[in-house]
């Protein structure tokens, strides 16, 4: 209990920095990372889409008043109202779960954007491989 009464939340870490900035495109409800691949993860914001980002491959942001919104890697839709709060992400396979107002549970599966990325991630490595890059922009309904 003394431990605690002596918290100080600006307080600040040597061993803990900031890694990088992201600007969202509206308030963070959720976010998840894939089990998979932690540079991808997923947030809910106040929209019915699901927002997914390759940490690693998005640009350090400056959060200034009037910056732009980062892009997301991939937008996936697929409710008719708010999605703002369940979300989930696979243990075993690159799956997104997310549920909404609407009333409804919808599944993607974004295995083809991380394949996409891997392919990607190779090419830039070893130019001769003759892969193609691929830009994954949104993923169908579910």
């Amino acid at each position: 209990a003394e431990h605690i009464s002596q918290f100080n939340e600006e307080a600040r870490s040597p061993f803990v920095r900031k890694y990088k900035t992201i600007i969202h495109p509206g308030e963070v409800n959720r976010i998840r990372e894939l089990p998979q691949n932690g540079n991808i993860v997923a947030t809910h914001t106040d929209s019915p889409d699901v927002l997914i980002w390759d940490v690693e491959s998005q640009p350090n942001r400056h959060a200034v008043l009037g910056a732009s919104d980062s892009r997301p890697d991939l937008v996936l839709t697929g409710h008719q109202d708010n999605a703002e709060f369940a979300l989930a992400m696979c243990s075993s396979e690159p799956l997104v779960l997310s549920g909404g107002k609407d009333k409804s549970v919808v599944l993607w599966s974004i295995h083809d954007h991380i394949s996409t990325q891997a392919t990607e991630a190779n090419s830039a490595k070893s130019p001769a491989t003759g892969g193609s890059i691929k830009s994954a922009s949104k993923a169908g309904e579910g």
